[in-house]
């Protein structure tokens, strides 16, 4: 017995795998930001893959990228600035990203009576002074015209105590925990989040050094494959997790209430629009570095394909990793029962009002599952959307393919990671203002289907809001299109689809609202296996898979408004500067004339000179031809002042088109149908544009310089910088300019100064009464 235990011990010594110890170094102190690592410790899933992890709690001296590129740290969790960090040289590489959306957002209180952003001006607001980390925060200021300036800036207290005690008025915070404790004191509150303003960052992003990849790569995989797992296990048991940081991790001193209000918030981050935990877009990182380049922060280009952690091990993206239960159940259970909203089109209706013909977007989403589960899902017909929900609540069903989650509604329902996520769009007539929320149209009426969610919410909201009740949306849209309603808010879907079906063509999308329809698979309460199932499906479905889907169904023939605010601003500023060259130019034109007096009372007084008087003639020589250089800026300035008027006719064409370009790209990214293509052709033309301008501005500096040189020039060259200058009136008085001219010659001159001859002479002839002037 001795000697078959001892070779027992033996084999498995001889066969053991070493245990791997890594360091992960957090990005804060311990709370649910970090779960999903406590988790894969704690259920084990890191000893599987080998692995043993220490997690290193943040202190404020640690440079979390130095620490992870020197060594002193294995792993590292980072905002989104640390690409930045690999601009800037950092041999790191991004692993995953576990939350689509910053929870890092400003907040006030009601009752500093702060209603829009341009309120912000003169107030204090608490925020840390490092642009980096607070880029997407600043993004939503600027893109508002507010700037640092405009407010009072305080040092980060983390005390949202100073907001309650009115020691400032706007407070940097993180949806997952200020607010919380907001809650808890039933105060009133706002909140300005980036990702409604366009500017949506990632948060808690993965990373090590390629050193460590390089040394280490399979470590890498199973350490990325275990942490996700525990995410998933963190999020789907969230009482059991709580309880653990509480009894481990808990070193901020958090309630248990606290934590549970942060896991709930950052479950809805993680699987934001449906996507599949951890995942990062490398086109979201580009708009990410996009936006930061834009502030001026980065200097380099990158390229996104090598900034990202490609796992060599890891497994088709499609594969599902269905546990034995989950196998049997699909096994013993080929046909899924589904109750559909008939009449809610394109989203899901019964075409030609056959239930047996069900179409649309959670349709076509479904089809995909079919092909992944190897199951068909089978309509049970009903009469309403109404029945359909009493249908699941009764049993009769398993599903409802397309369902908000609520409150009531999770008493007989359990609900999928929303799989479909639509702006509300506000929907005016054409040529309607701009509308920046939907604070600005309080005062008028607003169409909206009658039972709708949407109302009961708009209405606990705002309590005077003026609704307009409807039997659908298209009698909505009708009631807008012939000016019974001021307005309706609807998803993009829904709208383009009614508006191309019975041609509506007086309508715009005049902005959005801050509310968003996020739709799940609505599962039986008793079935908390199939819908384990169907969240592990819907995270496998494709970018692609979902594009193609809104392509089918999202025809878009609606305006969007554009707010021009900040281009008549530039506008205002460009009239003031030619009001004042104009005035400049007056002022030049008198001073032209004094001279002119004076160098004629000076030739006078020269001729009386005694010629004998060798150096006073001399002397007023050197006067008399400083009053001629005088005259000869003089009318250079004259000169400028016309063209000025030629440069801003120049312009108007290429600002037209970059507005253009950029706005249409804005549009079709919102619609997400915006093409490479498109995106390179519009990027070429803002190019070819911007260094068109580019060149009109060096030809107009070098025109205006002062220093007198003389220089060995081409003729062809001096005549083509002329031909530049006046290219706006040529094109606009279509002359036809013909050259004949030997590129070979070359002249001993003044450049600048035979280039205002032929100004001088073009200017003669465009306006014939200035001649002999």
């Amino acid at each position: 017995m001795k000697f078959i235990l001892f070779f027992i011990l033996f084999i498995n010594i001889l066969f053991a795998k070493d245990v791997k110890d890594i360091s992960l170094q957090l990005l804060w102190k311990h709370q649910f930001e970090f779960a999903g690592y406590y988790m894969a410790k704690e259920k084990g899933f890191y000893k599987e893959k080998n692995i043993n992890v220490n997690f290193k709690e943040y202190k404020h001296s640690i440079d979390i990228v130095e620490d992870v590129q020197s060594g002193k740290s294995d792993f590292g969790i980072g905002y989104p600035n640390i690409i930045l960090d690999y601009v800037n040289g950092a041999n790191i590489k991004l692993i995953d990203a576990i939350f689509q959306s910053s929870p890092h957002i400003l907040v006030t209180l009601d009752s500093s009576s702060i209603k829009t952003i341009k309120d912000f001006k003169n107030r204090n607001i608490m925020i840390e002074d490092d642009s980096i980390k607070t880029a997407s925060i600043l993004s939503m200021l600027y893109s508002n015209n507010i700037y640092l300036d405009d407010m009072k800036i305080s040092k980060p207290s983390f005390n949202i105590d100073d907001l309650l005690n009115n020691k400032i008025d706007i407070f940097s915070s993180y949806l997952s925990n200020e607010i919380y404790y907001l809650k808890e004191k039933n105060l009133k509150y706002k909140i300005w989040n980036p990702k409604d303003y366009g500017f949506d960052f990632y948060n808690d992003i993965l990373f090590t050094s390629d050193s460590f990849i390089k040394k280490n790569n399979q470590t890498v995989s199973d350490f990325k494959k275990a942490s996700l797992k525990g995410w998933e296990y963190a999020f789907d048991n969230i009482e059991e997790t709580v309880k653990i940081i509480l009894e481990k991790y808990n070193t901020q001193n958090k309630s248990k209430k606290a934590l549970i209000y942060e896991a709930n918030i950052l479950k809805e981050l993680a699987y934001e629009n449906g996507v599949k935990l951890g995942d990062i877009d490398k086109n979201k990182i580009q708009r990410i570095y996009d936006i930061y380049n834009l502030m001026g922060l980065v200097k380099n280009n990158i390229n996104i394909n090598n900034i990202l952690y490609r796992d060599v091990n890891l497994e088709d993206s499609t594969s599902l990793d269905f546990t034995k239960n989950e196998k049997e159940y699909l096994e013993n259970n080929k046909i899924i029962k589904m109750c559909n909203n008939p009449n809610w089109a394109p989203i899901e209706f019964a075409k030609d009002n056959d239930m047996n013909n069900m179409r649309g977007v959670s349709i076509d989403t479904l089809k995909i599952l079919e092909k992944r589960l190897d199951i068909k899902f089978e309509n049970i017909p009903t009469k309403s959307w109404s029945e359909s929900q009493q249908f699941l609540k009764d049993k009769k069903c398993d599903i409802l393919p397309s369902a908000i989650k609520t409150k009531k509604r999770e008493k007989y329902a359990i609900f999928t990671k929303p799989y479909l996520d639509y702006k509300l769009a506000i929907i005016t007539q054409t040529k309607k203002p701009f509308v920046n929320s939907i604070e600005d149209i309080l005062d008028k009426s607003i169409a909206r289907k009658k039972d709708s969610g949407l109302i009961m919410k708009l209405k606990e909201r705002y309590s005077n809001i003026n609704i307009l009740e409807t039997k659908g949306y298209l009698e909505s849209l009708q009631s807008v299109s012939n000016g019974e309603a001021y307005c309706t808010i609807a998803t993009l879907p829904v709208v383009s689809y009614y508006i191309n079906k019975f041609s509506i063509n007086n309508l715009q999308i005049a902005g959005y609202t801050d509310m968003r329809y996020k739709l799940s698979i609505a599962v039986r309460d008793d079935k908390p296996i199939l819908l384990d199932i169907f969240n592990k499906a819907l995270s496998k479905i494709t970018q692609k898979e979902k594009i193609d889907i809104s392509e089918r169904w999202v025809t878009v023939n609606i305006k969007e408004q554009v707010d021009y605010t900040f281009i008549r601003n530039i506008l205002f500023v460009i009239l003031i500067a030619i009001l004042f060259l104009i005035y400049r130019h007056y002022l030049l034109k008198r001073s032209y004339k004094d001279l002119e007096l004076l160098v004629k009372e000076k030739t006078k007084e020269l001729r009386a000179l005694n010629n004998n008087l060798e150096k006073r003639i001399k002397d007023e020589v050197k006067k008399n031809l400083m009053i001629q250089e005088q005259l000869f800026k003089s009318e250079k300035m004259v000169a400028i002042g016309e063209m000025i008027g030629n440069i801003a006719h120049q312009w108007r064409q290429p600002l037209s088109i970059i507005s253009t370009a950029t706005t249409g790209m804005k549009m079709q990214k919102e619609l997400g149908i915006l093409s490479d293509e498109f995106f390179i052709q519009s990027c070429d033309n803002i190019n070819r544009n911007a260094q068109y301008l580019s060149q009109t501005i060096d030809d107009f500096r070098n025109f205006i310089k002062d220093d007198r040189v003389l220089s060995n020039f081409k003729l062809d060259k001096n005549i083509d910088n002329f031909l530049h200058l006046v290219d706006g009136p040529i094109k606009s008085n279509n002359i036809n300019v013909i050259i004949n001219i030997d590129k070979d010659i070359y002249l001993d001159g003044y450049f600048n100064e035979l280039l205002q001859c032929y100004i001088n002479i073009f200017v003669t002839i465009q306006h014939p009464s200035k001649q002999g002037s």
